[in-house]
């Protein structure tokens, strides 16, 4: 089966986004040890993308056991308002 019809056909839930996320901050580690500066820094900000994005859908209600296709166009309309960033990062710190 193509790789695409194998994403399509099992997609992504809330769970597995955050497990992702942590997936590629422990590769993020790995090469920060081997002293691979570029490719961790991409890792880390794949992870936090991830999180800062799960961060974001809680507060809408999601579950871990939801999907996160459905969710994401909303959040690309916050993207447009410049409280964006502020509000993702008041949700991590907990003062949102």
């Amino acid at each position: 089966m193509p790789l695409r019809q194998i994403i399509l056909a099992s997609p992504e839930t809330l769970s597995d986004m955050l497990l992702a996320a942590e997936d590629r901050y422990q590769d993020a580690e790995e090469l920060l040890a081997q002293r691979r500066f570029d490719g961790c820094v991409y890792l880390l900000g794949s992870s936090a993308e991830m999180w800062l994005k799960a961060v974001c859908m809680r507060p809408r209600g999601l579950s871990p056991t939801d999907l996160v296709m459905p969710a994401l166009p909303a959040l690309k309309k916050l993207e447009h308002f410049p409280f964006y960033n502020s509000v993702c990062v008041a949700a991590i710190c907990g003062t949102g």
